[in-house]
């Protein structure tokens, strides 16, 4: 942003966090008048991470999926913190815009999902879930399958088909015990 377009870039941050009709006008109207990445946007949008009610923190975080370049490191980091927040709501956010905003491979987003895949909230394991399809390599996807007898019920078959999608290898899941699964996508590198 030009210096002279940070009052700008002020208001539509407050609109952001504010009221939720203004949201994706905010949003928009910031993608059009600064580039994606840019540090003056996003220095703006960090302090509603942390501060707030969690819709607040939620809005900042789904704004930093749209606003963020991919890759950019200050705002993985920031947005990883958000894993640990205390409002499952804000943590599965939090798993999406890794998703959308981290390069595939990266080893500590990587590690963070996998962590997340234990989630007490079956929201947030469904997100990180889906997140590592998007992210983890096929050397990555191996942790996974070590982690998935500990993975409760509800997310072991949506892991299973992830990791068979990611293998190309077509399974019913709703026909294959969990446990079998596992040695069978294996031998499938």
């Amino acid at each position: 942003a030009e210096h002279g377009d940070l009052d700008v870039v002020d208001a539509l941050v407050e609109h952001i966090v504010g009221e939720s009709c203004l949201r994706q006008v905010a949003v928009r109207t910031l993608q059009r008048v600064c580039r994606r990445g840019d540090p003056a946007v996003l220095s703006r949008l960090l302090p509603w991470l942390e501060q707030g009610h969690w819709p607040q923190r939620q809005a900042a975080l789904e704004a930093f999926a749209e606003l963020s370049a991919p890759g950019d490191k200050l705002a993985i980091e920031a947005v990883m913190q958000r894993l640990s927040d205390g409002d499952e709501t804000c943590r599965q956010t939090a798993c999406e815009v890794l998703g959308k905003v981290a390069q595939p491979g990266d080893e500590s987003v990587v590690s963070m999902l996998i962590l997340k895949l234990h989630d007490s909230s079956w929201l947030v394991r469904d997100a990180a879930g889906h997140a590592l399809a998007k992210l983890a390599t096929l050397d990555q996807l191996a942790n996974v399958e070590q982690e998935v007898e500990s993975i409760a019920d509800d997310i072991r078959g949506m892991v299973l088909e992830t990791l068979a999608a990611a293998r190309g290898v077509l399974i019913d899941i709703s026909r294959v015990d969990s446990a079998a699964a596992v040695p069978c996508l294996g031998a499938c590198q």
